[in-house]
């Protein structure tokens, strides 16, 4: 079977520059590429996003980009003070077990920003069943568990 090194999600931007700011500046994502009309961001270990000027308009409807933090309050604090477009302000979800909020990158695209719920105690639990399980990320320790292999446990015996 096929394994990969990382993971690259591209979005289409009309504002290169406003695009540069609030994931660069704002976000604080550390630039690692920058091609001129592209650049791509860290968002994690592995895991990239990438940020094109284009005059393709964005499909604002269908990309969710979730940014897992240990401080959702004080990204949102910073956010606030920029004037980013809030959609949601920081709350509980317990359907999915997480604390999240929603806002509008400049090109409309939704960013969530995420912390899995749980405590230091709580271990690495992954709950399938069937075609609708949802998967919920779960704290082990002070460190977030390493959800390498989720998709083979969920796809798995229940």
């Amino acid at each position: 079977m096929q394994t990969f090194d990382a993971g690259i999600t591209f979005c289409f931007v009309p504002d290169l520059a406003a695009a540069a700011h609030f994931y660069g500046e704002l976000l604080g994502l550390p630039l690692t590429v920058d091609q001129g009309s592209c650049r791509i961001y860290r968002v994690a270990e592995s895991s990239y996003l990438g940020v094109c000027e284009r005059d393709v308009p964005p499909e604002t409807g269908s990309v969710l980009l979730t940014l897992v933090t240990e401080d959702v309050d004080g990204v949102h604090e910073r956010l606030l003070a920029a004037d980013v477009t809030v959609d949601q302000a920081p709350r509980d979800n317990a359907e999915y077990g997480i604390y999240h909020a929603y806002y509008r990158d400049p090109a409309g695209y939704r960013v969530e920003l995420s912390l899995p719920a749980g405590d230091e105690n709580t271990d690495l639990s992954l709950q399938a069943a069937g075609p609708d399980a949802r998967v919920r990320w779960i704290r082990r320790g002070p460190e977030w568990a390493d959800l390498s292999g989720w998709l083979a446990r969920a796809a798995g015996p229940a």
